[in-house]
C-alpha cells in the first residue's frame, strides 16, 4: 500500500468514526465500555421465558412437611416434601447453598426397612433422603413449626428468583452536563410524560401495596405517584428523577440520588440532539445505563 493510499484509508476510517459518533446518544467515555445495540445479535431473538416458582406452583396448596437438614460437614439444607399418591411417588424441593432443585422419588425406588413394611408405615424421610441425595443420609433432620412458614417459604421463593426490581429514569435537560443540575430539574416536558407513560401505570405511592423500591408508601415522602408495571408474574418499579420531591435547600437532591444512584438499570432520557456522558454520575451501582432520545418520524414520535 502507498503513502497515499494509506492517508486516504486513514481518512476514510476517521469519517466512519465521526459519522458513527455522530448517532450517539453518548460523549466520549474514558472509564465506560458503550456498547451499541448489534440488530444482528442473537440476543435480539432472545425468547423470555417465564420462570417456574417452584414452591407456590408445585406445594403451596398442597398439604406438604417442611423439614430442616443439617448434614455431617455441617451444611444447612431445606427441604418440602409433598406425597402425591395419585402418582405414586413424593415431590421433593431441596434448597441449598447451590441453590433450589426438584426431585420425584418413586415408591418403588425407596429402599423401605422390613420393620416398616411389616407394620405397613410407609418410607421414612431418611430413606426419602437417601434416595434424592445419598450424601444426605446420615444429616440430623428437624421438622419445622414456623408459625409464618409459607409466608418464608414464599419470600425465599422470590429471594431465589428476585421477582422485583427497580430501575432509574433520569429526565435531562438539552446542554444539561453534570450530575448537579441534572438531579435539580423541577419539571419535564410533555415528551417525556408520554415516555414514562409507556414504561408503566402510574400509581399513588400513598398506600400502594406493590413493591416500591425502597420509596414511602406510608407518608408519601418519596412523592406523590411513580410508575409501575407487572410483566410474566415480574414486578418493576420505576424511580422517575422529577417524580421524587424536589428540595429547594438541598444543592445534591440527596432524596433523589438516594434512589436513582443506588439502581443497577439506569434509564437517561435526553431532549432534543443532546448528548450524555455517563462518567457525570457519581454512583457505583449504576452499571446499565440506557440512553433514549425522541425523534420525529413523519409525524409519530419514535425512539433511539
Amino acid at each position: 500500500m502507498t503513502d497515499l493510499q494509506q492517508l486516504n484509508q486513514e481518512n476514510e476510517n476517521d469519517q466512519i468514526k465521526e459519522e458513527s459518533f455522530e448517532e450517539s446518544l453518548f460523549d466520549v467515555c474514558d472509564t465506560w465500555r458503550i456498547e451499541p445495540l448489534n440488530q444482528k445479535s442473537p440476543l435480539m431473538n432472545l425468547q423470555v421465558f417465564k420462570k417456574q416458582l417452584l414452591f407456590s406452583d408445585n406445594f403451596l396448596l398442597k398439604d406438604y412437611h417442611c423439614l430442616t437438614l443439617k448434614s455431617i460437614e455441617n451444611e444447612f439444607y431445606l427441604l418440602t416434601i409433598h406425597e402425591d399418591e395419585e402418582q405414586d411417588e413424593f415431590f421433593c424441593l431441596l434448597y441449598s447453598t447451590k441453590g433450589a432443585q426438584i426431585k420425584r422419588i418413586k415408591y418403588s425406588s425407596l429402599n423401605i426397612s422390613i420393620f416398616r413394611q411389616l407394620l405397613s408405615l410407609g418410607p421414612s424421610f431418611q430413606e426419602v433422603l437417601t434416595s434424592i441425595d445419598n450424601s444426605l443420609s446420615n444429616a440430623k433432620i428437624m421438622e419445622c413449626y414456623f408459625e409464618r412458614e409459607k409466608e418464608d417459604l414464599l419470600t425465599l421463593e422470590r429471594v431465589e428468583y428476585n421477582m422485583e426490581h427497580k430501575v432509574g429514569v433520569l429526565y435531562v435537560k438539552d446542554q444539561q452536563k453534570n450530575e448537579k443540575e441534572i438531579l435539580a430539574n423541577q419539571g419535564h416536558n410533555k415528551e417525556f410524560d408520554e415516555f414514562i407513560d409507556l414504561l408503566g401505570d402510574r400509581i399513588l405511592l400513598k398506600g400502594f401495596e406493590g413493591f416500591c423500591g425502597g420509596m414511602d408508601t406510608k407518608f408519601g415522602s418519596s412523592g406523590k405517584e411513580s410508575i409501575h408495571t407487572k410483566w410474566n408474574d415480574f414486578e418493576i418499579i420505576f424511580h422517575v428523577s422529577t417524580l421524587i420531591p424536589y428540595r429547594k435547600n438541598d444543592t445534591q437532591q440527596v432524596l433523589r440520588k438516594k434512589h436513582i444512584g443506588n439502581d443497577i438499570v439506569l434509564i437517561v432520557f435526553l431532549e432534543k440532539s443532546n448528548t450524555f456522558n455517563p462518567e457525570c454520575l457519581i454512583s457505583k451501582q449504576n452499571h446499565v445505563i440506557l440512553a433514549v432520545q425522541p425523534i420525529d418520524v413523519n409525524g409519530e414520535t419514535e425512539y433511539r
